[in-house]
This record gives C-alpha cells, sequence and structure tokens, in this order.
C-alpha cells in the first residue's frame, strides 16, 4: 500500500525561472542561437527571447506539468514585416527540450541554463 501512495506523489515543479541559451537547428538552414530570459508565476509563463535578429517579449506564456508553450512577436533588423515565433518546450532534467515554428520552418533544440 505504502508503494502505490508514493507513486502518486508528484514530483516538485521544475524552477524555470532565470536565463537559457538554446542552439535552434532548422532543417538545411545554419544552427542559430536564443537567449531565453523565463520567469514563472504558477502555471503563467513571462519573459523575452533574444534571436540573432531582435527581441521579443515572451505572449499568452504557460507552463504546466513540464510543458511550456508561447509565442513572441518582434520587427527583425532589416526586414519589413514583424515576426511571430511560436514555441513549445518540455522540461527534462536540467534543460528544456525546445520547437520552434515560423514562417521560415521549423527548428528544435536543447536550452540549457546560462
Amino acid at each position: 500500500m505504502m508503494a502505490g501512495v508514493l507513486s502518486r506523489k508528484t514530483q516538485p515543479p521544475f524552477d524555470v525561472n532565470g536565463v537559457w541559451i538554446a542552439e535552434i537547428q532548422k532543417p538545411g538552414q545554419h544552427p542559430f542561437r536564443v537567449r531565453l530570459d523565463l520567469a514563472a508565476a504558477g502555471e503563467r509563463l513571462t519573459g523575452s527571447v533574444a534571436y540573432p535578429t531582435g527581441e521579443g517579449a515572451i505572449r499568452d506564456g504557460v507552463l504546466k506539468s513540464g510543458t511550456l508553450a508561447f509565442y513572441t512577436v518582434h520587427m527583425p533588423q532589416f526586414a519589413t514585416g514583424e515576426a511571430t515565433v511560436r514555441w513549445t518546450g518540455v522540461v527534462e532534467g536540467s534543460g528544456i527540450r525546445l520547437t520552434e515554428s515560423d514562417d521560415s520552418g521549423v527548428g528544435r533544440g536543447i536550452a540549457t541554463r546560462r
């Protein structure tokens, strides 16, 4: 009976607060680095993402059961329109496995604490 009680016990939530660096790779493209500055309060996720082309604030950020989702909007340098980038992630060990998508495709990478 005791083993059953322990197996239902939830693990403490993973602290995603702070600065994370990820190298993102899209098929057929050079990898690029992003800097994520994350702040979680309950299931709400805020912060920003610094791209090689500019920075965007996290919008509609959610962190629930070890998964996160949000999007950013920023005006890339030398561009004529805004870029919307959608992110999902799964907390795994001491990192976050990330997937991002935008008009130029889907990229994947692992974020580690800075």
